[in-house]
């Protein structure tokens, strides 16, 4: 299976971060790092040029300055061909009407403390793919 797919990590806990880059490079993809919104949309903005190339990323929603959800809705406006998976440690989050219709957000909602990395890379292929 080429994993050649480029994942945008947002998460200011640095932890967080790095173990979950690392264990997506170790799975063959490539991955791009940041810790607040403003850097991820200057990355998206770099990278994201072709729908055939697009980003996946995986977008933290408490965030300094820009949250993840406006960071995402930010993209959507901007038609970039990137996808999203949240991953939140909010317990009673849920996902906002306005994102939940974007075929472009993934419907699951991942919970931090992160238990099994390998969940990450099935929803990866699952947005690949769709």
């Amino acid at each position: 299976m080429d994993k050649t797919q480029k994942i945008l990590l947002v998460d200011d806990d640095l932890t967080v971060l790095t173990n979950l880059a690392a264990y997506l490079e170790d799975e063959g993809y490539g991955v791009l790092k940041a810790q607040d919104a403003e850097v991820a949309l200057d990355l998206i903005a770099q990278h994201d040029t072709d729908a055939d190339d697009r980003i996946i990323a995986i977008v933290d929603i408490r965030l300094p300055g820009l949250d993840g959800n406006e960071l995402i809705v930010k993209c959507l406006q901007k038609t970039t061909h990137t996808k999203f998976i949240i991953h939140t440690g909010s317990t009673d989050y849920e996902i906002p009407a306005e994102l939940e219709s974007s075929p472009a957000v993934s419907n699951n909602i991942f919970r931090k403390p992160i238990y099994n990395m390998h969940d990450y890379v099935v929803e990866i292929e699952k947005l690949r793919n769709e």
